[in-house]
């Protein structure tokens, strides 16, 4: 994100291009280990996994990302947004603490959404970014199958919208509990949210690299990452409403 990275053959992850010579020795290595990269791009499973390297590709994207403090606005701008309208709401129904956990359940379930669809901007500039800043040949030139690039590079996007939309939880169900709403709660009514926003993270994870993997830009991935979004978000809301057995209100 921003760099373009290269794997030794010891192992080690380092920023910046490599030599033409050490290129084309990657080149070699990388299609004899995993076959050649033109062609369908799609993640395809060959060779043995290594869960070392792409730990190290993983925490090499979280590295560049914690570099850029803009990459962190939307996580912290949006779920707190929520939640401040999430307290206006309980004030509102202040004498209600029913209504109020009804509301509560509701922006239980949209964090787990909206949080979630944080991965698309990171996601999107995962392969389509190095593409446009010319640096995925090089990253091709990595000792590495496609399959481990793919989970490296979905992996160095999860933590970020998973821990928006727990932290976001978890101040929304402090706030119910101040209230007093939460007695009224079925244990499982909000844990079925907790457990639903690292399902949804790595689905929009895997979903905006695979579609930044067949993009060409980050914008167009992003856009096409965007439209799951009308799909998901009904689907959410409904699922979330026929789990508990209480009508979710938007």
């Amino acid at each position: 994100m921003g760099h373009s990275i290269a794997i030794c053959e010891s192992g080690d992850i380092h920023s910046g291009c490599r030599s033409d010579s050490g290129a084309r020795r990657s080149k070699n290595f990388a299609g004899g280990t995993a076959g050649a990269f033109s062609g369908n791009p799609l993640p395809t499973s060959c060779g043995d996994f290594a869960m070392k390297q792409v730990m190290r590709l993983a925490r090499h994207e979280w590295s560049l990302v914690m570099r850029d403090p803009r990459f962190f606005i939307p996580f912290v701008a949006v779920p707190l947004i929520l939640i401040v309208l999430h307290g206006i709401s309980l004030f509102a129904v202040s004498g209600d603490p029913v209504q109020g956990w009804t509301l509560t359940r509701t922006f239980l379930a949209v964090l787990s959404l909206v949080g979630a669809s944080l991965a698309v901007p990171l996601g999107a500039d995962a392969f389509a970014g190095e593409k446009e800043r010319h640096s995925w040949e090089t990253l091709l030139c990595l000792p590495l199958p496609r399959n481990q690039l793919f989970i490296g590079k979905v992996l160095g996007v999860l933590p970020f919208p998973l821990k928006a939309g727990w932290v976001g939880q978890i101040l929304v169900l402090c706030l119910a509990g101040w209230n007093g709403c939460l007695r009224f709660a079925e244990p499982m009514e909000w844990i079925f949210p907790l457990l639903l926003t690292p399902i949804l993270s790595l689905f929009f994870c895997a979903l905006s690299v695979l579609i930044s993997l067949r993009s060409d830009t980050v914008r167009g991935a992003a856009q096409l990452t965007g439209l799951s979004l009308l799909i998901l978000f009904p689907v959410v809301i409904v699922g979330t409403q026929a789990w508990s057995g209480h009508p979710v209100y938007l």
